[in-house]
């Protein structure tokens, strides 16, 4: 069914703005196709797939109210609606007959005199949200934070944390006498590396292995590498990545491949620190996979075998080079470079 608008939620921004613009337009294309036009788009790719997902059950919700209102409300019967007729304190339908009376309210003191002519204001009150709107607008907060935890870890701490009570009026967070969620999914992030899935008190390996790497966040990696044809030159010449971005990109990962198990990125970012990786290098490789991959599961050299080089010559090379050609042409294409005590000759556009 076509619309002319719908309800776009402040949350539903402040989760998207963090992805990658390519991953931020998709979402929004899929967002506006839906909610216009009905429609859902197909083939979206992995991030943009799950939080659209956490999306569309809001939107679906703020569809079945919008058609009930053009229906003409709650029926009778509807929880909404459960007496059929108008509330007590509610206007009634023939204005222009009903005689002007003050406010009744049972909490008036009755030992107070009211004057007929004394117009009585009726204190402003704010209607609760009903138990799915509630869900709706925990769901959009919990939305805000897959980019850092997972599809999988959000969907499990929703689940759990939505469980009604026995009267179906209030979920199991409401019941908390506090309640922070950045907190709360932090400590249960913590829980998840901590217990395994048969609850045993088995600590996971991943957090040492990006300790380990933390620890080598100051020396450069080894751009150098030596082939069958010569030598190459890393591109990338930041410094390794720090705990903190090893774990941003497993995150984004297990996002974007759900099926992955905790096992593939220990293993993984091994592979990272064995490899010399930078911290840029590791991001455009997540980046380069997320987007062009079109399986559901990887491998670790799908990852590994990312990287930007170029050609190293000798001089001995060069002067090879040269007697073939125009010698002084030649070596205006070419400049020299010292890298750990030895120099080498590249091409200046490959600068």
């Amino acid at each position: 069914m076509e619309r002319d608008s719908f309800i776009f939620y402040r949350s539903f921004y402040e989760a998207i703005r963090i992805l990658p613009r390519d991953v931020q337009g998709e979402i929004y294309t899929a967002i506006m196709e839906y909610g216009l036009y009905g429609k859902e788009t197909e083939q979206l790719k992995p991030i943009a797939r799950s939080v659209f997902m956490l999306v569309k059950p809001v939107m679906d919700s703020n569809n079945v109210r919008y058609d009930n209102g053009c229906k003409g409300g709650a029926p009778v019967g509807n929880s909404n609606n459960p007496n059929g007729r108008r509330g007590k304190n509610q206007p009634r339908t023939n204005q222009e007959l009903t005689e002007n009376k003050p406010y009744e309210d049972e909490d008036v003191d009755d030992d107070k005199e009211t004057s007929s002519n004394e117009e009585v204001k009726k204190p402003p009150h704010k209607k609760p949200l009903d138990f799915d709107s509630r869900k709706n607008a925990f769901m959009n907060n919990c939305a805000a934070f897959v980019e850092k935890y997972g599809q999988k870890t959000i969907r499990e701490f929703f689940d759990y944390w939505t469980e009604p009570n026995k009267s179906k009026s209030k979920m199991r967070f409401e019941l908390e006498k506090t309640w922070d969620l950045a907190r709360r999914l932090t400590t249960w992030s913590n829980n998840d590396l901590k217990f395994n899935k048969n609850g045993t008190n088995q600590k996971s390996v991943l957090p040492n292995s990006l300790t380990q790497l933390s620890k080598q966040d100051s020396p450069l990696p080894t751009r150098l590498k030596k082939t069958n044809d010569g030598y190459e030159l890393s591109l990338y010449s930041d410094s390794a990545p720090t705990k903190t971005e090893m774990q941003v990109a497993t995150n984004r990962l297990s996002v974007a491949f759900p099926k992955m198990s905790p096992e593939f990125f220990i293993l993984l970012s091994e592979f990272v620190q064995t490899n010399e990786f930078t911290a840029q290098r590791l991001r455009d490789a997540v980046n380069h996979v997320i987007a062009n991959f079109q399986y559901k599961e990887l491998n670790i050299a799908d990852i590994i075998k990312f990287d930007k080089r170029e050609k190293l010559l000798s001089h001995e090379d060069v002067c090879r080079i040269a007697t073939t050609r125009n010698s002084a042409a030649v070596w205006a294409e070419y400049e020299r470079i010292e890298i750990d005590g030895s120099g080498f000759w590249r091409k200046k556009q490959d600068k």
